[in-house]
This record gives C-alpha cells, sequence and structure tokens, in this order.
C-alpha cells in the first residue's frame, strides 16, 4: 500500500540499501525500510563531507605528493653565480676585531681546468686562473638580495664586486671534458712593496689567528613545496671555519643543477618547469702545510653532475572520485553486512505474508476469485494420499498457472523456456538459503509456506508481483477444489 506521508516518499528516494528484486512490487522494484534509509542519509553526510574535504585541499593545492629521483647527467652544465653575492668575514673573538688585512686577506681567483695531452700523448690538465676582484661590501654589492643581508653589519666584510662573470662548469675532477671552480684563500700577510710593508709580525699574525675564524655567506636555493605559483626560494647559508697554523684546511661545495616539475592541473596535467642550484654536499680535507706556502684555508665552488629531478603531483579530479568511491565502497560494504538480515528478511516476511494479508482482499475484484474461494484458500489445508497426489497437483497448478499468465503477458512456449534457460543459469546455493530456507522460519503453517514456493517457482519471469498474486492463488484454489473431489 502506498505511504500517504510524503516525507517518507521522499526519503524512500535516497535509499540506497533497498533490496532490489527483478519484479515490481506494489509498482516499485525495490523494498525500502526505515534501516535504508538511516544508513543512506548516513552514508549522504559522511560522503558529502569527505568529498568537500577533498576539493577544498585540490583547490589549495595542499593534498600532493613529490617524487625526488637522483640522476647522474653526462650533459656539461653551466650555473652563474655572477648574480648571486657572496660574503666574507675574518673575525677574531678575543680581540673583537673585524677583518684587518694587516694579518690575514682574502683572494679569490677563477680556475678554468682544461684537458691537454702532453707530449707523450697522455692527457693532463691545463689550469689558467682569473683573479676576481673583491671590495668592501656595500648596498651595491647584493643586488636585489639586499634585504637577505641588511640584519649584518656588511660594510666591514669582503665581497665579490659586481658585474663580474663568475660561471662554474663541468664536473669537478673531469679529466676529459674539463671544469670550473671558484677557489677562495685565505693567505697570510706577506709584507712587500704593493702593501707597503704593513703586514705585523709572524708572531703577531699567528697570535691574531689562533683566535679567529672565518664565516661564509652565500646564496643557495630551495622549493617551498606549498608555493605554487614560485616554489622556488632563495636561501642565505653561512658557515664558520677555524683556521689551523699547521694544516691548510679546504672545503669543497659541490653545486648541482636541479630540475622541479610541478604540475598545477586540477583535471589534466599542466606542468611547469623550473630550474635551481642548490648546494649539493661539501667535503673537507686536512692538508699538512708547507713552509714555502701562506695559505691557511681554501673554500672550493664547484659543479657536480648529480642531478635532482623532484615531480609534484597534485590532486586532481578524478583521484577525489577514485577515493570517493573507495570510502563508499567500504561504507556501503559494511551497512550492507548490518542491514541484510534486518532488509532482506523483512522483504521475504512480508512477500510470504500478503498471501493471507487482508491488503490482498482488493484485488479479489481484479482476479475472478470470489470471496467464498478466498476463505477457502486460508482455511484449507492441504491433505494428499501419497506422493503421487502431490505430484500430480503440482503439475496439474504449473499448466493452469501458465496458461492464465501466458495468455495474459501473450508469452508463448518458446519465449518461456529461453526465459527458464535465463533463469537457470543466474541460479545459486545462496538464492535457495534465501529464498526457500529462511522464509520457513516466519510463515505461521505449511500451507502458506507451500503457497510461497510454488509463487517462486514463477517469481523471476513475469512483471509484477501484484499482478501475479491473483492468478496464482486462483490457479492454486482450482487445484485443491478438484482434489476434494477425488
Amino acid at each position: 500500500m502506498k505511504n500517504s506521508n510524503p516525507i517518507i516518499n521522499i526519503l524512500k528516494r535516497i535509499d540506497i540499501f533497498g533490496f532490489n528484486f527483478p519484479l515490481r512490487y506494489q509498482k516499485k522494484r525495490e523494498y525500502n525500510t526505515i534501516f535504508g534509509i538511516t544508513f543512506s542519509i548516513i552514508s549522504i553526510i559522511i560522503m558529502s563531507l569527505i568529498t568537500f574535504l577533498y576539493f577544498i585541499e585540490m583547490i589549495h593545492k595542499t593534498n600532493f605528493s613529490v617524487v625526488t629521483n637522483y640522476i647522474y647527467s653526462e650533459e656539461n652544465f653551466e650555473i652563474d653565480i655572477s648574480s648571486f653575492p657572496l660574503m666574507l668575514t675574518l673575525i677574531n673573538f678575543k680581540y673583537a676585531k673585524d677583518i684587518d688585512d694587516s694579518y690575514a686577506l682574502f683572494k679569490l681567483d677563477l680556475n678554468v681546468y682544461t684537458p691537454l695531452k702532453n707530449n707523450i700523448g697522455i692527457l693532463i690538465l691545463n689550469k689558467t686562473t682569473y683573479p676576481i676582484e673583491l671590495e668592501m661590501c656595500s648596498k651595491s654589492s647584493f643586488g636585489n638580495y639586499i634585504n637577505m643581508f641588511k640584519n649584518y653589519e656588511y660594510s666591514k666584510n669582503i665581497c665579490i664586486k659586481p658585474n663580474q662573470n663568475i660561471i662554474l662548469e663541468g664536473r669537478f675532477g673531469d679529466q676529459v671534458k674539463g671544469y670550473v671552480t671558484l677557489d677562495i684563500h685565505l693567505i697570510k700577510c706577506v709584507n712587500s712593496t704593493e702593501n707597503n710593508n704593513k703586514c705585523k709580525s709572524i708572531d703577531e699574525i699567528n697570535h691574531y689567528l689562533l683566535t679567529s675564524y672565518v664565516s661564509l655567506f652565500y646564496i643557495s636555493q630551495t622549493i617551498d613545496h606549498y608555493n605554487v605559483s614560485n616554489p622556488i626560494i632563495n636561501l642565505l647559508n653561512s658557515d664558520t671555519f677555524s683556521i689551523s697554523l699547521e694544516h691548510i684546511k679546504r672545503f669543497y661545495y659541490f653545486y648541482s643543477k636541479e630540475r622541479y616539475i610541478s604540475d598545477n592541473g586540477i583535471i589534466f596535467n599542466n606542468k611547469k618547469e623550473y630550474d635551481l642550484f642548490q648546494n649539493h654536499h661539501i667535503n673537507f680535507d686536512l692538508i699538512d702545510h708547507e713552509s714555502s706556502t701562506d695559505v691557511l684555508l681554501d673554500i672550493i665552488f664547484s659543479c657536480h653532475n648529480l642531478k635532482t629531478l623532484y615531480e609534484r603531483e597534485y590532486l586532481k579530479i578524478q583521484d577525489i572520485l577514485g577515493i570517493i568511491g573507495g570510502f563508499f565502497d567500504i561504507i556501503s560494504n559494511l551497512f550492507y553486512f548490518i542491514s541484510y538480515n534486518l532488509i532482506k528478511k523483512s522483504f521475504l516476511l512480508q512477500i510470504g505474508n500478503s498471501f493471507i494479508s487482508s491488503n490482498y482482499k482488493i484485488l479479489k475484484n481484479n482476479s475472478e476469485l470470489s470471496n467464498q474461494n478466498i476463505l477457502k484458500i486460508k482455511k484449507y489445508t492441504i491433505t494428499h494420499k501419497n506422493e503421487t497426489d502431490i505430484i500430480n497437483s503440482c503439475k496439474l497448478f504449473n499448466l493452469n498457472t501458465n496458461k492464465i499468465i501466458l495468455n495474459k503477458l501473450e508469452i508463448n512456449d518458446e519465449q518461456l523456456k529461453i526465459l527458464k534457460q535465463n533463469e537457470n543459469k543466474k541460479k545459486k546455493c545462496s538464492d535457495y538459503l534465501l529464498y526457500y530456507i529462511i522464509p520457513l522460519c516466519f510463515f505461521q503453517n505449511l500451507n502458506n509456506y507451500k503457497i510461497y514456493t510454488l509463487y517462486l517457482d514463477v517469481f523471476h519471469k513475469f512483471l509484477s508481483i501484484d499482478f501475479l498474486i491473483p492468478m496464482i492463488l486462483n490457479s492454486y484454489q482450482s487445484i485443491k477444489d478438484e482434489s476434494l473431489y477425488k
């Protein structure tokens, strides 16, 4: 019977856990219950919340993945560090004095190593040195990076003079292709006519250097994965080196040229590439000091052929749909498991009771059944003398039912045969448990269950349960009447 409550009817339309069946029952192909409606509302709320949260993450691009690959590059790449400022300072922590070239001074060289063959055909590296000009730091020394150095008293430090061509090229130590390095040397002050013999004595220099250290400020680059429009960030690094009078300390800075590929797409890939250089790693060597050299410290910048490839992928709509589908499968399977007995058994019980329910008295006018026949069906209990009578009664029932239904639906015997073949292919062991074993527990007497099982023989073959019930009862009653006369 159709529910007159419009709210209940609306809620039934959103029930995703209703029992679906091939025939129409009360003009519907789905049996809805309060359990299915409740579980459906809970599922819709949960999935709506999850969908909303993932769409927010997709729009703001906060849910992403980064794949990092390390590869060795065979190409002869170069890194231009001319526009990136570099600052040096020599600090004495005992006397609180900054750089004083009467004790030691900095010298910078750009060294180009070119492979050449000597007279006997052996490949050697020819070194060509280009001096790099230095100056006391000022605002012009830092260019666009002045804000990164504004917290330092840079006026007392040493910087590279702008507008010099400083390009690092090739892998360090490559004797086949050659390479270029930037070398920073800290050298003891030596009296000469060029510096007007202003250097301190050897003892004063050594005493001063034992309580001093060198600070190096340089620019490297890093990645902010959360910055979609400009992920490359310049970073000011600082390192401090102690000074030894007995050994030469050498620090090797290996830069690598990296590539960052960011997918900015929402549906399709929209990749954007960025190139950056990063300080890949630092090596340290300690070399015995020779009396013939006044070098105290070496800092060497060079390239490395190990390259890092970053690939950032954002959450897309199709990814969200896949995630939502997975969550929905989990929730629906859980609710199906909980609601199976509540909904499916309720449906079977209602179908079985419908054969004796007062609700189906309305159908008597459409089924050629009199009130007297219906009362007989309710009161009559099947009694047969032997198994042969039961078989003959079932055969007669099938013939009567088939004749009525085939005529009504205009289906011939050949079409019915095809329907039976298709139905047999679909039958499973679970069908017998669902349709025959479980309902046995719900019927009040054996007569009702027999009517129900006879009805199941044609359950999946025709369009409507409401259409079949009167004809099944009519055919069933005819068989019972014939049994009475025997």
